[in-house]
């Protein structure tokens, strides 16, 4: 697997003759197609009008935004090592792949972009709802070397601005950018299967995907987010199950994960989930469906549920453990369930101090199991585990609490000279010593208050 490169941003907006001059040399084969829709290896007008039909590896392929069109690939397979919607009219370019594929290869050369390999962006300044450049339904695209996807133009179409009709095969690595975060406009989408062997930077902006295996198989792991930047992944399929391991890169800013789609059927995260930053997790989902996670969240972010459907932590079939040290929020109208068999983690330090459970009313169902770290846990104390006042909470038959005991909803542990109890009703949790170990405290206060006295006078 290669290894993934730092993306480097640089200018919006890049003309043929821009892109010429950053590579500084006449050898890169720059070719702009003019006019209508035609066969690709058309050199007229409709076609490359005369500047060579682009195939080789850095040969970079231009279509201007000044007409809608399908340009198909024939007669064989293309190389190019720079593909892009450029100007400013609101149309669309197309290249149908029904037949033959395009091989992405820039010789791992720094594109225009700023990052290294290969480039397909649209630059299409226009701020319309038909600015897209689409790689139609057909034959895969081969990665020979790695890629970036880069939306910097002006798009708002609701299906995407740049979108990915047909899928990747080959060895490179993505790096995903777009200036757009909205998953209902201008956002980048993924809509079939890919096989390629590489990993997934999307470096911030919205991408939707629709299948279980749009970024290549389960050993392609994803990045969501990067320095300074957040980003967007979410399933537009139905009952998706998607089981690539995902990393929260960015620290700041709302990075959002989950589903749009709205089917009554379950969305699967089967992947691991490490939040460096806080995500989102959005749902949709109606008639009793969710978007469940049934891997491990870890990491020193918090998750907030979002949107107005449910979200799940595991499921009823697997055991997991959560040990992800951030708050758990539920925000809008959403619900969360931690499914029977899986845990959650909170961890306890002084007085008052942890991670907890919040919300403004929605509906949270715990049918799992609580895990109370006490390992930094003051000896006297109380915290608020879950936001009973303000949550509309359920604790089912089968919720416990790891290595505490019951008796009426009231869960109760002792270690060493500190007795702890959990209250369903309450939703905190305290911690007491037994009466010699308050003394030995008493004691000891008095006789730090009389030292400080002493050292007054």
């Amino acid at each position: 697997m290669k290894t993934t490169h730092t993306p480097k941003v640089v200018a919006a907006s890049l003309s043929l003759a821009a892109v010429m001059a950053f590579f500084g040399t006449s050898s890169v084969l720059a070719s702009t197609w003019t006019g209508v829709g035609g066969n690709w290896n058309s050199d007229g007008n409709p076609g490359w009008n005369g500047t060579g039909v682009p195939d080789a590896a850095g040969a970079i392929a231009d279509f201007t935004s000044t007409d809608n069109r399908t340009v198909t690939v024939d007669a064989s397979t293309r190389t190019v090592g720079t593909l892009t919607l450029s100007g400013a009219g609101d149309k669309a370019t197309s290249i149908s792949t029904t037949s033959f594929g395009l091989i992405f290869n820039n010789n791992g050369a720094t594109n225009a972009f700023g990052t290294a390999g290969a480039l397909i962006s649209n630059t299409d300044s226009s701020t319309g709802t038909t600015n897209r450049l689409d790689i139609s339904a057909g034959t895969n695209s081969t990665l020979a070397d790695d890629l970036t996807i880069a939306n910097t133009g002006g798009s708002t179409r609701s299906s995407g601005s740049i979108v990915f009709s047909n899928g990747f095969g080959g060895t490179g690595n993505l790096i995903i950018s777009n200036v757009s975060n909205n998953i209902a406009a201008g956002q980048i989408v993924f809509g079939q299967s890919s096989n390629f062997a590489g990993s997934v930077l999307i470096q911030k902006g919205a991408v939707t995907f629709a299948q279980n295996t749009s970024f290549g198989g389960v050993g392609n792991a994803i990045t969501l987010g990067s320095s300074g930047n957040s980003a967007t992944l979410v399933s537009t399929g139905g009952s998706t199950t998607f089981s690539n391991n995902i990393t929260v890169a960015a620290t700041v800013g709302t990075n959002v994960l989950g589903s749009s789609n709205i089917a009554a059927t379950n969305s699967t995260y089967a992947g691991t989930l490490l939040l460096s930053g806080g995500v989102s997790l959005t749902s949709a989902k109606t008639g009793g469906a969710d978007v469940r996670y049934t891997g491990v969240i870890s990491g020193a972010g918090g998750v907030t549920t979002v949107g107005t459907g449910e979200t799940q932590f595991g499921n009823a079939s697997t055991s997991i453990t959560n040990t992800y040290q951030g708050n758990t929020t539920l925000a809008e109208t959403s619900s969360l369930v931690l499914s029977d068999n899986a845990k959650l983690t909170f961890y306890v330090g002084a007085n008052g101090v942890n991670n907890q459970i919040t919300g403004t009313g929605q509906a949270l169902t715990l049918d799992g199991d609580f895990v109370f770290d006490l390992t930094g846990a003051a000896a006297v104390g109380s915290w608020t585990i879950v936001d009973v006042a303000n949550l509309n909470e359920t604790f089912n038959s089968t919720f416990t609490v790891s290595g505490f005991t019951e008796s009426s909803n009231v869960w109760t542990m002792t270690s060493g000279p500190t007795t702890y109890t959990f209250t369903e009703a309450t939703g905190i949790l305290t911690a007491v010593p037994e009466p010699s170990t308050w003394m030995l405290l008493a004691l000891t206060g008095t006789i730090a208050m009389v030292f400080r006295r002493r050292r007054k006078d």
